[in-house]
């Protein structure tokens, strides 16, 4: 079953609502996956990429454990496997809703390279939110008045 999650951040650093489901395609090679073949950590920025946001795919996983410390997002996961490496894949669409505080919806995708081992594996996956950061910016220049000066 290919299944992908994704998750409603704030950009006032409030984090909410972690379990929206979501199901599609992603293209790997596009894509920069944080590998789990080591125990030590390792941070992986986020993935700007509306084309993957809008179409993601995965491998099933759950939820154990979702923190925010400034720019870094610790996500922790649990999942089958325990014979191939798995890929995780934190993606965001560049889009902010108008809210307050103003939220963005996160997708993370979750690639086992077809391990099918039965083992209950637990992780610490660590993204750096600072891609997010400039594309909220962005974003917020898009809606200033410009102004023209003629000589």
């Amino acid at each position: 079953m290919n299944i992908s999650t994704k998750i409603r951040i704030g950009i006032l650093l409030v984090v909410g609502l972690p379990t929206i489901l979501g199901v599609g395609l992603i293209v790997a090679n596009q894509l920069n996956p944080l590998s789990l073949a080591d125990d030590y950590r390792v941070i992986q920025p986020i993935d700007i990429d509306r084309s993957a946001y809008i179409a993601p795919s995965g491998d099933g996983f759950n939820f154990l454990h979702v923190e925010l410390d400034g720019d870094l997002l610790t996500i922790e996961v649990s999942y089958r496997g325990g014979q191939n490496q798995h890929d995780f894949v934190l993606i965001g669409a560049g889009d902010f809703m108008e809210s307050s505080p103003i939220q963005t919806a996160l997708v993370l995708s979750h690639n086992s390279n077809g391990d099918l081992g039965e083992a209950l594996i637990t992780k610490e996956l660590i993204f750096d939110l600072k891609p997010l950061k400039e594309a909220f910016l962005m974003f917020i220049r898009s809606f200033l008045p410009m102004e023209y000066h003629f000589r």
